[in-house]
């Protein structure tokens, strides 16, 4: 099947003849909204103006610098937002979103139709039960750990997702690449694991949670982020078991990070949307290959406004929690004065 499919795409390609696109003479810019928060995180808000097909992009020129700026709960709170450079807007008092409360962004920018966008982050109740080292890593083989996590669901439809991180020498690494000499406390950096799980419902992508032909996948293989509804323990607390993965490094002893993550739908929408107009799937195309749009919740504009909780569980071997500070966590990038 794969070949008849390359064949086709060659037939396809093989000669080209130049198409001559009618697009229309005048073209109306709209806001776009570009805003993922977190209950962790202040107040911020990205705002660019769209542009036509045909035009060069210059960033710079499309940063929108002058708008009016507010979020609000409809009750008794409404921030507006200031510019901080580059069409960023934030909160100047540090506000917060609160978990389950829905918020209204307002957008009103000269020479624009006034937006707005409304969501909000779901709350989370996770906790990481135990943890058990089942193999010690060394030179020959993966550190193996057994985790069981409580994942307390509210009432509501919910979308979940699971990433496993590792804490590994990445500076000292890159000074190996840049063929430098290695610095006495190089900072450390976080990179992917793997995990793997019994638990059902588990998927590869949040695609694949919401097409009911797809079979749960198999997390065997080395995957580091599942992604899974709440259809089978609606308003119950899942007990869930992870099997983690994690790479020897010498002078690092393996401490790792468990992130889990509670979706609002407006989000999820959005990623599923995305994936859909920027990847390609064979069987899909071969269905139906007009361009597939990509999802807003912005009224009169595009981009997304949109909500997410996670909750970050850390673990050494021995199933302490550990700090940045303790494993010289790098926060901006390897600084080689340290």
């Amino acid at each position: 099947m794969r070949f008849v499919i390359l064949a086709v795409l060659f037939l396809l390609t093989g000669c080209t003849s130049p198409v001559d696109l009618d697009f229309p003479s005048s073209y109306s810019p709209k806001v776009v909204v570009n805003s993922v928060f977190t209950p962790d995180s202040i107040w911020t808000v990205y705002l660019q103006q769209s542009t036509p097909y045909t035009d060069t992009i210059n960033w710079e020129d499309h940063y929108i610098l002058n708008a009016d700026v507010s979020i609000t709960d409809g009750r008794e709170m409404t921030e507006p937002l200031h510019h901080v450079e580059d069409g960023i807007y934030k909160s100047f008092q540090g506000l917060r979103p609160i978990p389950d409360t829905e918020y209204t962004l307002i957008v009103d920018a000269p020479s624009f139709v006034p937006v707005q966008a409304k969501s909000s982050a779901p709350g989370l109740t996770v906790n990481l039960d135990s943890i058990e080292e089942l193999q010690e890593p060394d030179r020959n083989n993966l550190g193996l750990y057994e985790a069981t996590l409580s994942l307390e669901d509210q009432a509501g439809s919910h979308r979940y997702s699971i990433e496993i991180l590792q804490v590994w020498p990445e500076c000292a690494a890159m000074r190996r690449l840049d063929d430098l000499p290695p610095l006495e406390n190089a900072q450390t950096g976080l990179r992917p694991g793997r995990l793997e799980s019994s638990f059902p419902g588990m998927h590869l992508s949040p695609l694949e949670v919401e097409d009911a032909s797809e079979e749960p996948s198999s997390t065997e293989g080395g995957i580091s982020t599942v992604y899974f509804s709440d259809e089978l323990f609606e308003q119950e607390v899942a007990k869930i078991n992870l099997t983690l993965e994690v790479e020897y490094y010498a002078g690092v002893a393996p401490f790792f990070m468990i992130v889990v993550k509670n979706w609002s739908r407006d989000l999820w929408d959005y990623t599923i949307s995305y994936m859909l107009s920027t990847g390609f799937d064979y069987e899909y195309f071969l269905a139906s290959p007009r361009p597939v749009p990509v999802v807003t919740n912005v009224e009169n504009g595009l981009g997304y406004f949109a909500g997410i909780t996670e909750k970050t569980l850390r673990s050494d071997r021995q199933g302490r929690w550990w700090t940045d500070e303790q494993v010289n966590l790098a926060s901006n990038g390897c600084d080689d004065s340290n």
